[in-house]
């Protein structure tokens, strides 16, 4: 079995993953196996290494028992690359299918993880990545200050990642 699970991968398989999403995707050439995080995930416990979720942590039920089922199927010493959208981005609200909104502190108490975060601004102007990389520095430095001042209403960052390492 291959050692990364995408998790939640829509539209975006990766070759070198098993790939799960709940829809039922045409994805030739891609291990693919349709699952729900929201319930048990269809494998044995610690056979990845890596999980990666983008976009998706934020369409679940209930966060607690998806962290859970990421935990189960991790290995010791896994880890586990979450990227959502910042509470603060004005997408992360807008889909109806979103039920939680992530602050730096959103999964700080994550049973069974150690976890590092980063918030991540990003642009494919140049002009605009000259802007946002000394921003992104400074905030990464100060994320609470940020977080509760009008400066993360005015330039909000469009992600936060998380990578939570299995304990």
């Amino acid at each position: 079995m291959k050692k990364v699970l995408n998790l939640g991968c829509g539209p975006k398989p990766d070759k070198d993953a098993v790939n799960v999403d709940i829809l039922p995707l045409n994805l030739s050439g891609y291990t693919f196996v349709r699952g729900d995080f929201n319930k048990m995930l269809p494998f044995d416990d610690e056979v990845f290494e890596k999980v990666f979720m983008s976009h998706a942590l934020e369409h679940c039920e209930n966060i607690l028992f998806t962290l859970s089922e990421i935990r189960r199927v991790l290995k010791e010493g896994g880890r586990a690359e979450i990227i959502v959208p910042y509470f603060r981005w004005p997408t992360a609200f807008s889909p109806l299918t979103h039920h939680f909104y992530f602050t730096w502190r959103a999964l700080d108490k994550a049973d069974g993880f150690s976890v590092k975060k980063r918030i991540v601004f990003y642009s494919s102007r140049r002009i605009v990545k000259l802007l946002t990389k000394p921003l992104e520095i400074i905030v990464n430095r100060i994320p609470l200050l940020y977080e509760t001042s009008i400066l993360s209403t005015l330039i909000p960052a469009p992600e936060i990642r998380y990578e939570l390492t299995k304990k």
